[in-house]
């Protein structure tokens, strides 16, 4: 999954940086992730594991699989539909929140912001199509 758009989709809005669920940019993601490196890194990993294991494909299958399309066209390749990558996305950024906020790396305002990001860019996100290359460390 390219980097950026899980990321910009999960975190928009807990960056302080204004983002609708129409576009979320690659900046938008990089100044996430300046502000809160391990949480950015761990919904990434999160994210990207969870769906290539409900597909039944490795992360790098998964990344690979998705460039220039969407999540939703990968699942149904997968016999899956949008709505099911939808779901286990948002339980699983879900999940990592509320572990964010038990170990004190969110407070409860900004928890609650990011969950409600979470349940309007997600199903967006799932139907946007990435990027046609991939590089980890871009």
């Amino acid at each position: 999954m390219a980097v950026g758009l899980v990321g910009s989709a999960l975190i928009a809005g807990s960056s302080a940086v204004a983002a609708s669920a129409q576009t979320v940019s690659r900046e938008q993601w990089d100044a996430f992730a300046a502000q809160q490196p391990l949480l950015s890194q761990l919904l990434l990993a999160h994210e990207a594991s969870a769906v290539a294991r409900f597909l039944g494909i490795s992360v790098p299958q998964l990344q690979n699989e998705v460039l220039g399309r969407t999540l939703a066209d990968v699942a149904a390749d997968h016999g899956h539909t949008a709505d099911e990558v939808i779901q286990v996305m948002q339980d699983t950024a879900n999940a990592d929140v509320a572990m964010a906020a038990q170990f004190g790396m969110l407070g409860s305002a900004s928890r609650e912001a990011l969950r409600a990001q979470i349940d309007e860019l997600v199903p967006v996100l799932v139907v946007t199509q990435a990027p046609t290359t991939y590089t980890p460390d871009a």
